[in-house]
């Protein structure tokens, strides 16, 4: 998405093109009035003085017209130079904004106890919670925070209050004084497991082609994805394929995500 300076540097420097452009046209013209009046010279072959005047006249106007498209070419040049530096500026503050990312993933704990019963509990595996479990300050949880009528965007959230109807989570991406809290009905939030199934109860986890909600990876933001397999003793992680995440070639691309940022579907429209 383009930002609000790389935006009014391209427009700016659209508007010179535009001037610059109709400044052409216009010595265009004119170097063809003086061409025209020299031919009629030519022609004759006799310089009068009412030739002379045009002539003169037409040569004003030619250099007045070629010095407003030199003044308008240089400051097209300069509105370029503007874009330019807005655009290395925001190069650098993607950086910077990938670098944070990259460090709030990677401090992000994938640890779950594991559950040694092969009975279902909630916060478990593929087990939604049951609405009993109070969420505490710090309990993560997906939430939907998007406007009314807008497509859903679901983020990695940490609960900050709860009450009977609703959960008030600030984002984990944000810190310090920019970080941003949600006050939003319970029906928004999905909590993350506490609890990962022995890898002997398949029958606990996602099923294969079953629908989830997951983290993608690198990212603190979760998208709709399926099981392609579950996890097993040496690989602590579903495989998923996301959707519209294949590989330009058509080929399907499965993605590894640890069992705690793994949960239920679910999808509501607000508004």
């Amino acid at each position: 998405m383009a930002r609000k300076g790389d935006r009014k540097s391209g427009a700016e420097l659209r508007h010179f093109l535009n001037l610059y452009e109709t400044a052409c046209t216009k010595t265009d013209a004119q170097q063809a009035a003086v061409s025209s009046i020299h031919a009629e010279i030519a022609k004759t072959n006799a310089m009068t003085e009412s030739a002379c005047k045009r002539l003169r006249e037409a040569y004003r106007s030619l250099t007045e017209c070629s010095a407003a498209e030199s003044n308008l070419l240089f400051a097209a040049s300069r509105a370029v130079r503007g874009v330019l530096r807005q655009r290395d500026t925001d190069a650098a503050q993607s950086q910077l904004l990938l670098k944070r990312q990259a460090n709030v993933v990677n401090s992000l704990d994938n640890f779950l106890p594991t559950w040694p019963s092969g009975t279902s509990i909630p916060l478990c595996g593929g087990s939604a919670a049951d609405g009993q479990q109070p969420l505490t300050p710090g309990h993560q949880v997906a939430a939907c925070t998007s406007k009314p009528k807008e497509d859903e965007h679901w983020i990695l959230t940490s609960v900050v209050g709860y009450d009977k109807e609703k959960v008030v989570v600030e984002d984990v991406y944000e810190e310090g004084e920019q970080v941003k809290r949600y006050t939003l009905s319970q029906k928004y939030v999905v909590p993350l497991s506490i609890w990962r199934p022995h890898h002997d109860h398949t029958h606990l986890f996602f099923k294969v082609g079953q629908a989830v909600l997951a983290l993608y990876p690198q990212t603190t933001c979760f998208y709709r994805a399926e099981v392609h397999e579950q996890p097993n003793k040496d690989r602590d992680s579903y495989l998923l394929h996301f959707d519209d995440d294949d590989f330009e070639d058509g080929r399907v691309q499965y993605q590894s995500v640890p069992v705690r940022f793994v949960v239920p579907f679910k999808t509501w429209k607000k508004g």
